[in-house]
Protein backbone atom coordinates (compact mmCIF):
# COMPACT_ATOMS: atom_id res chain seq x y z
CA UNK A 1 0.00 0.00 0.00
CA UNK A 2 1.04 3.13 -1.07
CA UNK A 3 0.00 6.27 1.18
CA UNK A 4 0.70 10.04 0.79
CA UNK A 5 0.57 13.39 1.59
CA UNK A 6 0.56 16.23 -1.74
CA UNK A 7 0.03 19.41 -2.49
CA UNK A 8 -3.66 19.68 -4.48
CA UNK A 9 -3.56 20.33 -7.89
CA UNK A 10 -6.47 21.72 -10.54
CA UNK A 11 -6.25 18.12 -12.15
CA UNK A 12 -7.24 17.02 -8.57
CA UNK A 13 -11.01 18.62 -8.45
CA UNK A 14 -12.80 16.25 -10.29
CA UNK A 15 -12.03 13.39 -7.50
CA UNK A 16 -12.02 15.46 -5.10
CA UNK A 17 -15.67 17.11 -5.29
CA UNK A 18 -16.93 13.42 -5.79
CA UNK A 19 -15.62 12.26 -2.32
CA UNK A 20 -17.06 16.00 -1.43
CA UNK A 21 -20.59 14.88 -2.10
CA UNK A 22 -19.94 10.93 -0.69
CA UNK A 23 -18.62 12.19 2.84
CA UNK A 24 -20.32 15.55 3.53
CA UNK A 25 -23.63 15.18 1.82
CA UNK A 26 -23.89 11.20 2.11
CA UNK A 27 -24.57 11.54 -2.18
CA UNK A 28 -23.67 8.96 -4.22
CA UNK A 29 -24.27 10.71 -7.18
CA UNK A 30 -21.20 12.78 -9.51
CA UNK A 31 -20.46 16.43 -8.20
CA UNK A 32 -22.13 19.15 -10.02
CA UNK A 33 -20.11 21.10 -12.59
CA UNK A 34 -20.58 24.25 -10.03
CA UNK A 35 -18.70 22.60 -6.91
CA UNK A 36 -16.16 21.86 -8.60
CA UNK A 37 -15.80 25.41 -10.28
CA UNK A 38 -16.01 26.69 -6.36
CA UNK A 39 -13.54 24.62 -5.66
CA UNK A 40 -11.25 25.88 -8.07
CA UNK A 41 -12.19 29.33 -7.62
CA UNK A 42 -11.69 29.28 -3.74
CA UNK A 43 -8.52 27.54 -3.45
CA UNK A 44 -6.77 28.78 -6.75
CA UNK A 45 -8.13 32.30 -7.36
CA UNK A 46 -7.73 33.01 -3.96
CA UNK A 47 -5.53 36.38 -4.18
CA UNK A 48 -3.53 35.41 -1.13
CA UNK A 49 -2.84 31.92 -2.55
CA UNK A 50 0.49 31.19 -2.34
CA UNK A 51 2.34 28.01 -3.26
CA UNK A 52 3.97 28.21 -0.03
CA UNK A 53 0.22 27.62 1.42
CA UNK A 54 -0.85 24.55 -0.34
CA UNK A 55 -4.47 22.88 0.19
CA UNK A 56 -3.71 19.05 0.84
CA UNK A 57 -4.90 15.17 -0.37
CA UNK A 58 -4.34 12.28 0.86
CA UNK A 59 -3.79 9.39 -1.74
CA UNK A 60 -4.05 5.93 -0.69
CA UNK A 61 -2.63 3.80 -4.02
CA UNK A 62 -2.94 6.98 -6.15
CA UNK A 63 -6.30 7.54 -4.94
CA UNK A 64 -7.54 10.51 -3.29
CA UNK A 65 -9.09 9.68 -0.28
CA UNK A 66 -8.51 12.69 1.81
CA UNK A 67 -8.37 16.42 2.37
CA UNK A 68 -7.55 19.82 3.75
CA UNK A 69 -8.55 22.71 1.92
CA UNK A 70 -6.23 26.07 2.74
CA UNK A 71 -6.40 29.72 2.77
CA UNK A 72 -3.82 31.53 4.00
CA UNK A 73 -4.41 35.16 5.29
CA UNK A 74 -2.52 37.89 6.07
CA UNK A 75 -2.84 39.34 9.51
CA UNK A 76 -1.16 41.18 11.74
CA UNK A 77 0.37 41.63 15.66
CA UNK A 78 1.51 44.29 17.71
CA UNK A 79 2.82 45.79 14.22
CA UNK A 80 4.62 43.01 12.95
CA UNK A 81 3.19 41.05 9.43
CA UNK A 82 2.26 37.43 10.12
CA UNK A 83 0.71 34.65 7.56
CA UNK A 84 -2.12 32.27 8.72
CA UNK A 85 -3.19 29.46 7.03
CA UNK A 86 -6.95 28.26 7.60
CA UNK A 87 -7.50 24.84 7.36
CA UNK A 88 -11.41 23.96 6.29
CA UNK A 89 -13.23 20.78 4.35
CA UNK A 90 -10.98 18.40 6.56
CA UNK A 91 -12.06 15.06 5.44
CA UNK A 92 -11.06 11.01 5.07
CA UNK A 93 -13.12 8.86 2.87
CA UNK A 94 -15.08 6.23 5.42
CA UNK A 95 -13.17 3.52 3.43
CA UNK A 96 -9.56 4.37 3.96
CA UNK A 97 -7.78 1.31 6.05
CA UNK A 98 -5.09 3.69 7.15
CA UNK A 99 -6.40 5.27 10.94
CA UNK A 100 -3.94 7.50 10.49
CA UNK A 101 -4.36 9.22 7.21
CA UNK A 102 -6.37 12.23 9.26
CA UNK A 103 -3.29 12.82 11.48
CA UNK A 104 -1.01 12.68 8.56
CA UNK A 105 -2.87 15.55 6.65
CA UNK A 106 -2.62 17.57 9.56
CA UNK A 107 0.86 17.20 10.14
CA UNK A 108 2.07 17.78 6.64
CA UNK A 109 -0.32 21.28 7.74
CA UNK A 110 1.03 22.28 10.48
CA UNK A 111 4.46 21.30 9.36
CA UNK A 112 3.94 24.67 6.44
CA UNK A 113 5.76 28.08 6.39
CA UNK A 114 2.14 30.13 8.03
CA UNK A 115 3.17 31.34 11.59
CA UNK A 116 -0.22 30.00 12.77
CA UNK A 117 -3.00 27.58 11.63
CA UNK A 118 -6.24 27.74 12.39
CA UNK A 119 -9.50 26.52 11.55
CA UNK A 120 -13.29 28.01 13.02
CA UNK A 121 -14.98 24.91 11.56
CA UNK A 122 -13.56 21.71 13.86
CA UNK A 123 -15.78 18.99 14.93
CA UNK A 124 -14.96 17.09 17.94
CA UNK A 125 -13.18 14.62 16.17
CA UNK A 126 -11.03 17.41 14.52
CA UNK A 127 -10.42 19.00 18.14
CA UNK A 128 -8.98 16.08 19.15
CA UNK A 129 -6.44 15.78 16.69
CA UNK A 130 -5.64 18.87 16.81
CA UNK A 131 -4.83 19.00 20.77
CA UNK A 132 -2.97 15.68 20.20
CA UNK A 133 -0.80 17.16 17.88
CA UNK A 134 -0.21 20.19 20.16
CA UNK A 135 -3.22 22.40 18.92
CA UNK A 136 -5.22 24.17 21.39
CA UNK A 137 -8.77 25.15 21.34
CA UNK A 138 -9.91 28.56 21.75
CA UNK A 139 -12.81 28.31 24.21
CA UNK A 140 -13.75 31.91 23.93
CA UNK A 141 -13.74 32.16 19.66
CA UNK A 142 -15.56 28.62 20.14
CA UNK A 143 -18.88 30.45 21.46
CA UNK A 144 -21.64 31.70 19.69
CA UNK A 145 -24.71 34.05 20.91
CA UNK A 146 -28.21 34.64 19.69
CA UNK A 147 -30.57 37.05 20.10
CA UNK A 148 -34.07 36.30 19.81
CA UNK A 149 -36.33 38.75 17.86
CA UNK A 150 -39.44 36.92 17.33
CA UNK A 151 -40.12 34.59 20.00
CA UNK A 152 -43.32 32.98 18.32
CA UNK A 153 -42.37 32.83 15.12
CA UNK A 154 -38.97 31.66 16.61
CA UNK A 155 -40.55 28.90 18.78
CA UNK A 156 -43.13 27.99 15.53
CA UNK A 157 -39.65 26.74 13.20
CA UNK A 158 -39.21 24.03 15.63
CA UNK A 159 -42.74 22.46 14.04
CA UNK A 160 -41.22 22.86 10.40
CA UNK A 161 -41.36 19.51 10.42
CA UNK A 162 -44.01 16.35 10.96
CA UNK A 163 -47.59 15.73 12.08
CA UNK A 164 -47.97 19.36 13.54
CA UNK A 165 -46.46 21.38 10.97
CA UNK A 166 -49.49 22.51 9.17
CA UNK A 167 -51.66 23.33 12.55
CA UNK A 168 -49.04 24.95 14.14
CA UNK A 169 -48.83 27.15 11.14
CA UNK A 170 -52.33 27.53 10.52
CA UNK A 171 -52.87 28.63 14.17
CA UNK A 172 -49.59 30.14 15.18
CA UNK A 173 -49.11 32.72 12.13
CA UNK A 174 -51.92 35.01 12.65
CA UNK A 175 -50.83 34.56 16.39
CA UNK A 176 -47.29 35.29 16.20
CA UNK A 177 -48.39 38.34 13.60
CA UNK A 178 -50.05 40.15 16.66
CA UNK A 179 -48.06 39.45 19.71
CA UNK A 180 -44.61 38.94 18.28
CA UNK A 181 -44.59 43.12 17.93
CA UNK A 182 -46.15 43.65 20.65
CA UNK A 183 -43.43 41.41 22.82
CA UNK A 184 -40.36 43.17 20.84
CA UNK A 185 -41.51 46.64 20.11
CA UNK A 186 -44.11 47.81 22.49
CA UNK A 187 -43.87 45.97 26.16
CA UNK A 188 -40.49 46.36 28.43
CA UNK A 189 -39.81 42.18 27.75
CA UNK A 190 -36.11 40.70 27.18
CA UNK A 191 -37.12 40.64 23.53
CA UNK A 192 -37.38 44.49 22.86
CA UNK A 193 -35.94 45.82 20.21
CA UNK A 194 -35.64 49.46 21.03
CA UNK A 195 -34.40 52.13 18.02
CA UNK A 196 -31.01 52.65 18.33
CA UNK A 197 -30.70 56.50 17.59
CA UNK A 198 -28.17 55.79 14.88
CA UNK A 199 -27.96 56.67 11.43
CA UNK A 200 -27.08 54.21 8.66
CA UNK A 201 -25.36 53.83 5.32
CA UNK A 202 -24.88 51.13 2.75
CA UNK A 203 -21.17 49.91 3.31
CA UNK A 204 -18.49 50.49 0.96
CA UNK A 205 -15.27 48.38 0.93
CA UNK A 206 -13.58 51.69 1.62
CA UNK A 207 -14.79 52.05 4.59
CA UNK A 208 -15.06 48.50 5.73
CA UNK A 209 -10.92 48.31 5.16
CA UNK A 210 -10.92 52.09 7.06
CA UNK A 211 -12.58 50.50 9.70
CA UNK A 212 -10.35 46.93 10.06
CA UNK A 213 -7.51 49.51 9.91
CA UNK A 214 -8.99 51.29 12.96
CA UNK A 215 -9.40 48.41 15.08
CA UNK A 216 -5.84 46.89 14.11
CA UNK A 217 -4.54 50.06 15.58
CA UNK A 218 -5.58 48.94 18.62
CA UNK A 219 -3.27 46.24 19.04
CA UNK A 220 -3.95 42.28 18.77
CA UNK A 221 -4.48 40.11 15.97
CA UNK A 222 -6.34 41.54 13.28
CA UNK A 223 -6.97 40.79 9.38
CA UNK A 224 -4.24 42.61 7.62
CA UNK A 225 -6.59 43.39 4.01
CA UNK A 226 -5.71 45.46 1.00
CA UNK A 227 -8.90 46.76 -1.22
CA UNK A 228 -8.31 43.95 -3.57
CA UNK A 229 -8.25 40.67 -1.43
CA UNK A 230 -10.83 42.14 1.13
CA UNK A 231 -13.39 42.95 -1.76
CA UNK A 232 -12.72 39.32 -3.13
CA UNK A 233 -13.10 37.93 0.32
CA UNK A 234 -17.08 39.56 0.65
CA UNK A 235 -17.81 38.92 -2.55
CA UNK A 236 -17.42 35.37 -1.94
CA UNK A 237 -19.55 35.81 1.26
CA UNK A 238 -22.49 37.21 -0.98
CA UNK A 239 -22.55 34.11 -3.13
CA UNK A 240 -23.63 31.89 0.01
CA UNK A 241 -27.40 32.07 -0.08
CA UNK A 242 -28.71 29.43 2.20
CA UNK A 243 -29.62 32.16 4.26
CA UNK A 244 -30.41 35.00 2.24
CA UNK A 245 -28.30 38.10 0.84
CA UNK A 246 -25.52 39.32 2.25
CA UNK A 247 -26.54 42.84 3.85
CA UNK A 248 -23.55 45.45 4.42
CA UNK A 249 -24.23 48.34 6.35
CA UNK A 250 -22.32 51.19 8.27
CA UNK A 251 -23.35 52.63 11.26
CA UNK A 252 -22.55 56.41 11.84
CA UNK A 253 -23.26 58.82 14.59
CA UNK A 254 -22.91 62.47 14.94
CA UNK A 255 -20.96 62.22 11.56
CA UNK A 256 -18.43 59.81 11.24
CA UNK A 257 -18.65 56.19 11.45
CA UNK A 258 -19.32 54.23 14.22
CA UNK A 259 -19.39 50.35 13.13
CA UNK A 260 -20.52 48.15 11.01
CA UNK A 261 -22.29 45.03 10.04
CA UNK A 262 -22.03 42.66 7.31
CA UNK A 263 -24.76 39.54 7.75
CA UNK A 264 -27.82 37.52 6.29
CA UNK A 265 -30.83 38.88 7.70
CA UNK A 266 -32.81 35.52 6.10
CA UNK A 267 -36.42 36.68 6.29
CA UNK A 268 -38.67 34.46 8.96
CA UNK A 269 -35.73 32.09 10.31
CA UNK A 270 -32.69 32.74 11.94
CA UNK A 271 -30.06 36.03 10.86
CA UNK A 272 -26.69 34.60 10.68
CA UNK A 273 -23.84 37.35 11.30
CA UNK A 274 -21.01 37.15 9.33
CA UNK A 275 -19.06 39.92 10.53
CA UNK A 276 -19.53 42.75 13.56
CA UNK A 277 -17.16 46.15 14.08
CA UNK A 278 -17.52 48.87 16.64
CA UNK A 279 -15.06 52.05 16.87
CA UNK A 280 -15.11 54.79 19.66
CA UNK A 281 -16.49 52.92 22.94
CA UNK A 282 -19.81 52.77 20.15
CA UNK A 283 -20.64 48.61 20.77
CA UNK A 284 -23.68 49.15 22.23
CA UNK A 285 -24.67 51.27 19.81
CA UNK A 286 -23.95 49.50 16.95
CA UNK A 287 -25.40 46.46 18.54
CA UNK A 288 -28.63 48.42 18.85
CA UNK A 289 -28.36 49.33 15.18
CA UNK A 290 -28.19 45.78 13.95
CA UNK A 291 -30.82 44.52 15.78
CA UNK A 292 -33.29 47.16 14.57
CA UNK A 293 -32.24 46.43 10.91
CA UNK A 294 -32.39 42.36 11.76
CA UNK A 295 -36.00 43.11 12.84
CA UNK A 296 -37.17 45.20 10.37
CA UNK A 297 -35.66 42.56 7.79
CA UNK A 298 -38.07 39.73 9.06
CA UNK A 299 -35.42 37.49 10.99
CA UNK A 300 -36.65 35.89 13.79
CA UNK A 301 -33.33 35.80 15.66
CA UNK A 302 -29.74 36.63 14.97
CA UNK A 303 -26.91 34.31 15.25
CA UNK A 304 -23.12 35.37 15.67
CA UNK A 305 -19.66 34.22 17.02
CA UNK A 306 -18.90 35.57 20.23
CA UNK A 307 -16.22 38.11 20.30
CA UNK A 308 -14.77 38.16 24.17
CA UNK A 309 -14.57 42.47 24.12
CA UNK A 310 -17.90 42.70 23.68
CA UNK A 311 -19.15 40.55 25.78
CA UNK A 312 -21.17 43.03 28.10
CA UNK A 313 -22.90 44.83 25.63
CA UNK A 314 -24.40 41.56 24.15
CA UNK A 315 -25.24 40.66 27.86
CA UNK A 316 -26.85 43.58 28.19
CA UNK A 317 -29.39 43.72 25.40
CA UNK A 318 -30.55 39.97 26.60
CA UNK A 319 -27.84 37.75 23.93
CA UNK A 320 -27.60 34.34 25.07
CA UNK A 321 -24.05 32.48 24.48
CA UNK A 322 -23.56 28.68 23.80
CA UNK A 323 -21.47 26.37 22.24
CA UNK A 324 -22.48 24.68 18.45
CA UNK A 325 -20.80 21.91 17.09
CA UNK A 326 -17.68 23.81 15.77
CA UNK A 327 -14.54 24.64 17.36
CA UNK A 328 -12.04 27.22 16.61
CA UNK A 329 -8.51 25.53 16.82
CA UNK A 330 -5.19 26.83 16.38
CA UNK A 331 -1.37 25.52 16.56
CA UNK A 332 1.29 27.57 16.55
CA UNK A 333 5.00 27.81 17.34
CA UNK A 334 4.45 31.17 18.16
CA UNK A 335 3.09 31.55 21.68
CA UNK A 336 2.84 35.50 21.31
CA UNK A 337 -0.13 35.11 18.37
CA UNK A 338 -1.80 32.13 20.79
CA UNK A 339 -1.87 33.88 23.81
CA UNK A 340 -3.20 36.79 21.84
CA UNK A 341 -6.44 34.67 21.03
CA UNK A 342 -6.79 32.87 24.12
CA UNK A 343 -6.50 36.35 25.64
CA UNK A 344 -9.46 37.59 23.58
CA UNK A 345 -7.10 40.07 21.71
CA UNK A 346 -8.08 39.10 18.44
CA UNK A 347 -10.01 41.04 15.68
CA UNK A 348 -10.96 37.22 13.67
CA UNK A 349 -14.57 37.45 12.57
CA UNK A 350 -16.54 34.99 10.88
CA UNK A 351 -14.94 36.47 7.29
CA UNK A 352 -11.55 35.05 8.74
CA UNK A 353 -12.16 31.50 9.12
CA UNK A 354 -14.07 28.92 6.90
CA UNK A 355 -17.70 29.11 7.71
CA UNK A 356 -18.47 31.85 5.21
CA UNK A 357 -17.87 29.84 1.85
CA UNK A 358 -20.45 27.82 0.47
CA UNK A 359 -18.93 24.61 1.01
CA UNK A 360 -20.70 25.48 4.58
CA UNK A 361 -24.49 24.33 4.27
CA UNK A 362 -25.06 25.64 1.34
CA UNK A 363 -26.28 23.78 -2.36
CA UNK A 364 -24.60 23.59 -5.64
CA UNK A 365 -27.21 22.46 -8.44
Amino acid sequence: MSDRVRPFTQDDIPALADMFENVFRQSEKPAEQSLKEYFRMVYFENPWRDKDFPSLVFEADRVIRGFLGVLPIKISHRGNSHWAAVGGNFMVDPSVKNPFAGIQILKNFFGGKQDISMTDTGNEKARKMWEGLGGVTSPAYSMHWIRILRPLRFGMSFFRKGAARLPVKLLGDPIASLVDPLISRGLQTPFKVGPSGMQTRKLSMEGLLDGLKHLAGHGGISPDYDKNSLAWFVHRAEEKKVFGDLKKTAVWENGSMAGWFLYYPNPGAVGQVLQFGSLRKSTGGVLDALLEDAWKSGSTALIGRAEPRDLKEFSLRNCFFFHRSNYFLMHSTNDALIQAIQSGNANLSRLEGDWWTRFQSDKFD
